[in-house]
């Protein structure tokens, strides 16, 4: 139910078809919560070991923890991008249509899982995408929005883009994600959430910096991506 509320509350914090607000801000500040929140699991899993067993905050458990997971950082960079084009989307796509778009992520994520991982599905499971990808080709057989983006590029050729995007990149972060969790399996479950949150909140707030130094350069004045 949360995550069905989410496109709609985006849409709603719209001020005249924009935001006034800054979206990785906005991501920054999320990324923060949910390290916090790792942390406290932690802190609460490391109360109800047993006797005998390894200390999770131990200053060398946390740094071969923080070593053999690195590889977190990857999907960490990829969801920051992708929640940055949850945003962007809102700008071309009613909550409705955005939702129905992340859909695809399903089959894209399946279609790696196949590729990568080797993962089986069976007939049932592959027709079941094909009616998810036939049900939202259909709905988006209507025309999109005329008129062009800052960059002079047609609103529709903008949006495709996005698309394109807003599906392959957090399909492959699921599935990197995967894999990373996977193959450490002696690492505690809240600690590799507190590396992933840690590195997403570590990326977000180089965008913000990043952000700033753009705007503030008159080379960069009037680019659409940084313009405020």
């Amino acid at each position: 139910m949360l995550v069905g509320l989410q496109p709609i509350l985006v849409y709603m914090s719209k001020v005249d078809g924009k935001f006034n607000f800054s979206p990785i801000s906005v991501n920054f500040l999320t990324e923060v919560a949910k390290v916090v929140f790792a942390l406290v699991m932690l802190l609460i899993q490391a109360r109800n070991q047993k006797i005998g067993e390894k200390p999770l905050l131990s200053v060398s458990s946390f740094v071969q923890a923080a070593r053999n997971n690195v590889l977190l950082a990857v999907p960490a960079f990829l969801y920051a991008i992708n929640n940055y084009l949850k945003f962007t989307m809102q700008l071309y796509f009613n909550p409705a249509t955005v939702k129905m778009l992340s859909n695809l992520k399903v089959l894209v994520i399946a279609v790696l899982l196949k590729m990568v991982m080797k993962r089986k599905f069976s007939i049932i499971q592959w027709e079941a995408l094909a009616l998810l990808l036939i049900g939202i080709s259909i709905n988006q057989m209507r025309s999109l929005p005329e008129g062009s983006t800052a960059m002079g590029l047609p609103v529709a050729m903008g949006a495709y883009v996005y698309t394109f995007i807003f599906v392959t990149v957090p399909s492959m972060a699921s599935v990197f994600n995967e894999y990373a969790l996977k193959s450490q399996y002696d690492t505690s479950i809240y600690m590799q959430n507190l590396f992933l949150y840690g590195y997403g909140a570590i990326f977000n707030f180089l965008g913000i910096l990043g952000t700033v130094i753009i705007k503030e350069n008159p080379y960069f004045h009037g680019i659409m991506f940084f313009r405020s």
